[in-house]
């Protein structure tokens, strides 16, 4: 069994149990010898019982056991790149390295207050700073990955219990929304326009209110000329680069809506 000092503020504990050894780094910030000798005692209890877990794993070691064997299975393919997404860009390069026995609240903090400061790394929104929603998405994936380590016992505590976003309410804009005028006057627009497919593309999704994937997922069997309605069941959007068929992210996704006269009519002729 020793102790010894291997860096600053940071010391290596071991010891020999039933003929396995046990490691592990703390960092003590007030480095009194009686703080010291009273968490090496509490960790040895730890190993005895067999609540410590003696692993290497590294965050993005155990990122990859999260992603194969919990996110796949569950998830549709949109959202598992979302996943993929967050953990290449902000994730990993950042946290990967870190043992997660070694993943303190500091570290997560310095984390959040990284990405309080970066700026968004697609380019057509012109390098704006992330937003506090991104940022509320990119720290849960975290949260949701050390908590799973937590849960499995890998680790000991949850650092992400102890950590807080602190994010700034943006100043709130007004929204403006179409009014009845506004709405006759773009449907007016779009007589003029050349092309008619792209011009009842738009039309479509004003007088339906579906989102773009939903759109594009509808086929011929999902609209019911005769009660005027259409079916929502699916989705189609581009994963990697390939247009797909998806599931709808949710029950409460899956609807039959109503269409005026005038979509069935255009519908009909197309």
């Amino acid at each position: 069994m020793s102790v010894r000092k291997n860096g600053k503020n940071s010391y290596r504990f071991e010891c020999m149990i039933n003929g396995r050894r046990f490691s592990k780094t703390f960092r003590f910030y007030t480095e009194t010898p009686t703080e010291i000798e009273i968490k090496f005692l509490e960790w040895k209890v730890a190993c005895e019982k067999g609540s410590f877990i003696n692993t290497n794993y590294t965050l993005e070691e155990f990122a990859n056991i999260w992603i194969e064997n919990y996110i796949k299975p569950t998830c549709t393919a949109h959202v598992l790149r979302n996943y993929k997404s967050n953990l290449k860009n902000w994730i990993i390069p950042e946290l990967g390295h870190y043992r997660l026995n070694d993943i303190s609240p500091l570290i997560l903090d310095r984390f959040i207050s990284f990405l309080k400061k970066s700026d968004t790394k697609y380019a057509y929104r012109n390098n704006k700073s992330l937003s506090n929603c991104t940022i509320e998405k990119i720290f849960e994936n975290v949260r949701t990955l050390i908590t799973l380590a937590y849960r499995k016992g890998v680790i000991q505590s949850n650092p992400c219990d102890r950590v807080s976003l602190n994010l700034k309410k943006p100043v709130e804009e007004k929204l403006h929304c179409w009014d009845v005028e506004d709405y006759k006057r773009v449907l007016e627009m779009l007589e003029k326009v050349d092309d008619k497919l792209k011009a009842f593309a738009i039309e479509f999704a004003l007088k339906t209110g579906l989102r773009r994937s939903e759109i594009w997922g509808i086929t011929w069997n999902d609209i019911d000329f005769e009660n005027k309605t259409i079916s929502i069941n699916k989705s189609r959007q581009k994963v990697d680069g390939v247009m797909t068929i998806l599931p709808c992210k949710t029950a409460s996704s899956i609807r039959i809506i109503s269409v005026p006269q005038s979509i069935v009519d255009k519908l009909s002729h197309l």
